[in-house]
């Protein structure tokens, strides 16, 4: 009987000790499994929609061919609490466009991959944060003219800012004085009385407030009105 006990003892032991091995075998190689995302690159993109209060920022960074998903974090300070943003599926998401951004604002960006190995979530150290600051400057805004007898319409196709405000000048003259009827909130397009019957030449630009300073947009081509 003692016989047959330790004979089934010396069997639980082996079968303890192999679990403990596999174990140890797994744990090892979820361990070396982790992987991170060696560089990536931050820049900021040119806004392409008509009206636009922010631009949007463009993050690209090398594949890593184990990884199932990107986990992108954002902080607006190098120490600060980093938030989630985005979560990438596939090896070959290797870009991630932010829109959730503001001009003149400083941002810092940290990417690690993640993979299920042996059905557990399986993370890679993050990045080094990169840090972006955003452009104050507002793009220059590409408009479209269009005369109906006394009226004018004014189309932005490409413009960044909040409000604009607009000079004329007629021919033969230097100094450009300002247009007071079509200044203030932006919108897509600006209508506007034409009553004089002489040629005269037309530039608008934009202007937005970024923290607490007013920003100018150069003066888009100046267009001559017939």
């Amino acid at each position: 009987m003692k016989h047959r006990n330790y004979k089934f003892q010396s069997v639980l032991w082996g079968i303890a000790v192999c679990s403990m091995a596999v174990l140890l075998v797994l744990a090892g190689k979820t361990k070396t499994e982790a992987a991170t995302v060696s560089s990536f690159q931050v820049r900021t993109v040119p806004v392409k929609n008509a009206i636009a209060k922010a631009p949007s920022v463009s993050l690209t960074w090398k594949a890593d061919a184990t990884a199932n998903a990107y986990e992108i974090v954002r902080s607006d300070s190098v120490s600060g609490q980093y938030r989630q943003i985005a979560f990438l599926v596939g090896a070959d998401a290797t870009s991630y466009i932010d829109t959730n951004v503001q001009k003149g604002q400083t941002y810092y960006y940290r990417i690690r991959t993640y993979r299920i190995s042996s059905w557990t979530d399986v993370y890679g150290e993050y990045t080094a944060p990169v840090k972006l600051t955003v452009s104050s400057k507002l793009v220059r805004p590409k408009l479209s003219y269009k005369r109906t007898k006394n009226k004018l319409a004014i189309t932005f196709k490409t413009a960044e800012g909040t409000e604009y405000e607009s000079q004329y000048r007629f021919a033969g003259q230097k100094k450009w004085k300002n247009l007071a009827s079509i200044s203030g909130k932006m919108t897509k397009t600006i209508k506007a009385k034409v009553n004089s019957q002489a040629k005269f030449t037309i530039r608008i630009r934009t202007k937005m407030k970024i923290n607490g300073k007013t920003v100018y947009s150069k003066w888009s081509k100046s267009y001559t009105v017939k």
